[in-house]
């Protein structure tokens, strides 16, 4: 069965999404405020899923993209903390398409 695409609502109008969720905008409809959404821990394991799941609460919530590393850097623990200790002084001069480089090469298995 093909799903039935959304009409386009006026601005102001106003709906319900399930569960109780409100969020975002379809169309041209406002939504309200996005749920309480917790940023991904990192822990060392699967860097590739961390940096895709990063990247979608960034445009969910609509995070400017020169703090992208001061907010993934706040939620790393355990093994990636403690190596994350170690380059600091390198992740703070370097943009996120080289951090995320930096991430692959340490904890990255292919």
């Amino acid at each position: 069965m093909i799903p039935l695409p959304l009409p386009l609502l006026p601005d102001r109008v106003l709906f319900s999404l399930p569960f109780g969720l409100r969020g975002g905008t379809v169309g041209n409809a406002r939504l309200g405020k996005l749920p309480k959404i917790n940023f991904p821990i990192f822990d060392g394991d699967n860097p590739k899923l961390w940096f895709s799941r990063s990247k979608d609460y960034f445009k969910l919530c609509q995070v400017d993209p020169s703090m992208w590393i001061k907010v993934s850097t706040m939620h790393v623990t355990d093994s990636a903390a403690r190596w994350l200790q170690l380059v600091e002084k390198q992740v703070k001069s370097c943009g996120w398409d080289e951090f995320s480089q930096l991430v692959l090469i340490r904890f990255g298995r292919d």
